[in-house]
């Protein structure tokens, strides 16, 4: 079977994920905002006696990149990797779109166009005319609606097509002065011996392209390097002689002079209705505006933590109730001793304990996916975007510390959209402080415990604490160890959009996927660690044949000769053993600090409490609140600090954050129990 290698390449936030998804019936993280996809993805379909690999790059506005993503996306074209290149442009913003078509068209790659919400310029009375844009660029291009999947058939069907065409690069006329210097320098470039057009190369190289010159070097050699930076030197100098200005602009200039004519071309009168960007404009000014912008951000966050906890309080009960039963069965049917202790103790008690606050984890991924999905979550960035960089972190920094308070290892990825390694750096160390998916649940247990009708306050409580102390953190950061020039950030507000009930649900599920996952494979493995650490060893009978009661048990067990190790130096924030070995499972997973209270409570008094009414009942509430702001803290889970290490390319930088979080969680949680107690 032929293996098809295609790659879907567009600028950011035009729908190529989404497309991709479509076509490949995955679910690679979509949303209405730039900079979701920092890394290929890979998808493969089965059409006929072809298997089509399809791979979706990183989004860029051209092939001369200003970011590692974008850099990762264009090597791999200049490489020639792919068969076929599907171009996704947004059929509402064309004419940006099409420069970096042209510029594809201009390497010698077999190009698809698919034209991406159609429906959206058709409503605008903007719709491109598809045959005539076809016509002038000499490429099939098919109509597409990534949130239906409309067209995927049809393109995926044109790329077959274009697949056994012969690639050649097309001609593109920049004007006559221009096109004599890019003639010169194309001659110096043996067209055998470079995967990409010398046209094509000459014109980067003109614009300055490290990609292409890097590609040149290492084609071509250094004799012929020379010669071909010699033809570059003279042609530069030739160019701001006659246009007045730096070879790149001139370039550039000419690129989307080409592609405003062909907008006009294809798209000859625009018919201006009452459009979905009108709408947004007027949306736009109120929430955008200085007085109500942040007022009704804070109040949108307050509102999802508050129906978080209200909508799933019933299920959240049924979810425990079912846990406890099937212990109580366990317990039944199982003969006393270590199997049944396991079971009933470890896998309900631990897992059962996470589980049950699945239900408030679904309200919340349903409720920041119709946010992101609405075009909400692009208008946050604006408006902290200039707060931001008072402290000195890029705008741009905003989309990875958004997607932290989902998950930290893709939040410690989305970091490569990031230009400067010292924003880079500064952003990945706060990100932990931005609440993760897997912290909610701890909160909401220990608010439950503590502080009870108080939780939709409580949580955004701590979560602005969070977000206030990464920024303020990060500030710090930029202007000591990692101290630099702040950079310009310029980010396009994407139109508001209503969200599918579609994507709604396969972005929920996706979520809900991952944690149920998690609770089945890291919880459940670190469940039984800790029962076993619980359990063992069995103590022996005293005076008279007496067994130790289940607290005296757990003090000699593994886990009590441990967590008393610890207390001098937690005792201040009013933990005993038992809250230092649940904060040490918390190092594994957040999740972990549920399983480990339930294991060893449930060993103690025999399962006869819950969760929250066994912790209220052994500690203070300013405990409660030192033990949510030392989780708010402390450092991220051994996943993240993995990829912390391969992200930031060396051990001290995981070393640093570890270090760093740790002291500082201790603080933040002594500074609690003094000003609660």
């Amino acid at each position: 079977m032929k293996t098809l290698r295609v790659a879907l390449a567009g600028n950011p936030n035009c729908g190529k994920s989404t497309l991709f998804n479509c076509m490949t019936g995955m679910a690679e993280a979509e949303g209405n905002y730039p900079g979701v996809t920092v890394d290929t993805a890979v998808g493969r379909i089965r059409r006929g006696d072809r298997l089509l690999e399809m791979t979706d790059l990183p989004g860029m506005y051209g092939t001369r990149p200003s970011s590692p993503d974008e850099e990762l996306a264009v090597r791999a074209l200049l490489a020639g990797s792919f068969d076929v290149v599907v171009s996704v442009l947004d059929s509402t913003n064309l004419e940006r779109g099409l420069a970096m078509t042209i510029q594809l068209l201009h390497m010698g790659r077999r190009v698809v166009v698919a034209l991406n919400m159609i429906d959206e310029a058709r409503r605008a009375g903007s719709a491109p005319d598809s045959a005539v844009l076809s016509r002038l660029l000499g490429v099939p291009v098919v109509e597409t609606c990534g949130r239906t999947c409309a067209g995927t058939e049809e393109l995926l069907q044109a790329v077959l097509t274009v697949s056994s065409a012969n690639p050649r690069p097309r001609r593109i006329s920049f004007g006559d002065e221009l096109d004599r210097q890019l003639v010169d320098i194309a001659a110096q470039i043996p067209p055998s011996r470079v995967p990409a057009a010398p046209a094509y190369l000459a014109a980067s190289l003109l614009e300055g392209s490290e990609a292409a010159w890097r590609l040149v070097q290492l084609s071509l050699g250094r004799e012929t390097s020379a010669r071909i930076a010699h033809a570059v030197e003279k042609a530069s100098k030739e160019i701001a002689r006659v246009f007045g200005e730096t070879p790149d602009l001139v370039v550039t200039r000419a690129r989307h002079g080409i592609a405003r004519g062909v907008v006009r071309e294809c798209i000859p009168g625009i018919v201006r209705r009452s459009t979905d960007r009108d709408l947004t404009r007027r949306i736009d000014d109120v929430l955008l505006s200085r007085l109500w912008g942040i007022p009704v951000f804070a109040a949108v966050m307050y509102a999802t933590f508050w129906l978080t906890f209200r909508a799933s309080a019933p299920l959240a009960g049924l979810v425990g109730s079912l846990f406890e039963a099937l212990g109580g069965i366990a317990a039944d049917v199982l003969p006393p001793g270590a199997l049944s202790s396991l079971v009933r103790d470890g896998v309900m008690g631990g897992v059962g304990g996470v589980l049950q606050f699945l239900p408030g984890m679904t309200v919340l991924f349903m409720v920041m996916t119709l946010l992101e999905d609405s075009g909400y979550m692009a208008r946050a960035a604006f408006l902290t975007d200039g707060f931001m960089h008072r402290v000195g972190l890029h705008g741009r920094s905003f989309i990875p510390l958004l997607l932290g308070f989902g998950c930290t290892v893709p939040a410690l990825m989305a970091t490569r959209a990031l230009e400067d390694r010292r924003d880079r750096l500064a952003t990945m160390l706060v990100l932990p402080l931005m609440s993760c998916g897997a912290r909610l649940p701890v909160y909401i247990l220990l608010i439950q415990a503590f502080y009870p009708g108080r939780q939709g306050a409580m949580v955004a409580m701590l979560y602005a604490a969070g977000a206030a102390l990464a920024l303020g953190l990060a500030g710090l950061l930029r202007k000591t160890v990692l101290a630099g020039r702040d950079a310009a950030f310029v980010m396009e507000l994407p139109p508001y959009r209503l969200p599918t009930l579609r994507s709604v649900l396969k972005h929920v599920w996706q979520r809900v996927k991952h944690y149920l996952a998690k609770a089945g494979t890291v919880i459940l493995a670190f469940s039984a660690l800790l029962w076993l650490l619980s359990y063992f060893p069995v103590p022996r009978p005293g005076l008279g044949g007496a067994m130790p009661s289940g607290a005296e048990r757990l003090e000699q067990s593994y886990a009590g000769r441990i967590g008393r190790l610890l207390e001098p130096l937690t005792e201040p924030l009013g933990f005993d053993w038992r809250m230092n070995m649940a904060m040490l499972g918390a190092m594994g997973a957040k999740e972990l600090f549920i399983s480990q209270t339930a294991i060893l409570l449930s060993l103690e008094d025999g399962g006869n409490e819950s969760i929250s009414s066994a912790l209220r009942a052994r500690y203070a509430p300013a405990t409660g609140l030192a033990a949510m702001f030392f989780i708010l803290v402390s450092p991220p889970c051994v996943a993240a600090l993995a990829v912390l290490l391969k992200e930031s390319g060396g051990w001290r930088w995981v070393v640093l954050q570890f270090t760093f979080l740790t002291l500082l969680a201790w603080l933040a949680g002594f500074a609690a129990v003094r000003l609660a107690g």
